[in-house]
């Protein structure tokens, strides 16, 4: 399976910042999910605010910027901001919601049409 992880959390970060202050729940949960997809053998890309493009445990690491419609995933991860699932294409779309409050958080936060047009699962 061809998966990615969107994050637009100004931490830069990496699997080798698992152990970092800086690294909060979210991006935490994002590098240990990388990580055990991609020991499934799925082909697994993380697009963030890292400063530069790498290969860490066969999971591949690029900046926001590197975002593109060329590729197709099956599955999309975003952390908090569905807007960013407007960059790529995907079979299916999967929101991390740090809310209890999912859809006033939406309509808050401006996400309310990204919501509507992907129809994302919420975790």
């Amino acid at each position: 399976m061809k998966i990615c992880f969107l994050d637009n959390s100004p931490i830069p970060y990496t699997a080798n910042d698992l152990n970092s202050k800086l690294i909060r729940g979210g991006e935490s949960a994002i590098i240990h999910l990388s990580n055990e997809l991609s020991k499934l053998g799925n082909e697994v890309k993380v697009f963030n605010n890292n400063k530069n493009d790498c290969i860490i445990d066969n999971v591949k690491w690029f900046n926001l910027s590197n975002t593109h419609k060329n590729s197709v995933y099956d599955v999309a991860f975003t952390n908090n901001d569905i807007r960013l699932f407007d960059t790529i294409i995907a079979k299916k779309y999967v929101a991390f919601s740090h809310s209890i409050q999912t859809l006033e958080k939406f309509i808050r936060k401006g996400q309310l049409l990204s919501y509507l047009k992907y129809k994302p699962k919420i975790v």
